[in-house]
């Protein structure tokens, strides 16, 4: 008496070729991810300004109005009075824009690691962003500080996510 034992692996092809498509997408996903991440950053920073320190996503507040000397200063200078930290548009293009001078983008991507940093060349942002007690400058945060980077930080964490849920997702 024999006994005939045949296993076979229907699919095995397809199953191959899923994997090796997994494969590509884990192994670009880092800098994918990365850069996502960085597009959202200078977004959330555009928003920022384009709401004057206000962002509803974050929560953050507006800025503290303009002091009417400012407002004289900037009209007799020939700028608009308005709106807040935009006279030239200088240092929020230099934090927003990536084909701006000022705009600095330093990445390093490693197998599996993704290292970024976003800032501007723009010396009046630490000064802008913190405020100056001595020169009676308001803090204007157009980065998000305090319990609004943290709520930054969990936009940020849900969007990856997503993004992450997108890629895997093989047909």
């Amino acid at each position: 008496m024999n006994i005939e034992i045949r296993v076979s692996v229907n699919g095995a092809q397809q199953l191959n070729s899923t994997l090796d498509k997994l494969e590509k997408v884990l192994t670009s996903l880092p800098e994918q991810l990365g850069d996502f991440a960085m597009d959202v950053a200078r977004m959330t920073v555009l928003e920022t300004f384009e709401g004057e320190g206000a962002n509803p996503i974050l929560g953050s507040p507006v800025w503290h109005p303009l002091a009417d000397l400012t407002i004289e200063e900037r009209l007799y200078l020939g700028y608009n009075a308005g709106p807040i930290l935009v006279r030239s548009g200088l240092l929020r293009d230099s934090l927003t824009d990536p084909n701006d001078a000022g705009y600095v983008l330093d990445k390093k991507v490693g197998k599996g690691l993704y290292s970024g940093i976003m800032g501007t060349r723009d010396t009046r942002f630490e000064r802008l962003q913190l405020g100056d007690y001595f020169a009676n400058l308001p803090e204007r945060p157009m980065w998000p500080v305090g319990s609004a980077e943290i709520r930054f930080a969990e936009m940020l964490t849900k969007e990856l996510v997503r993004e992450v849920e997108k890629a895997v997702r093989i047909t």
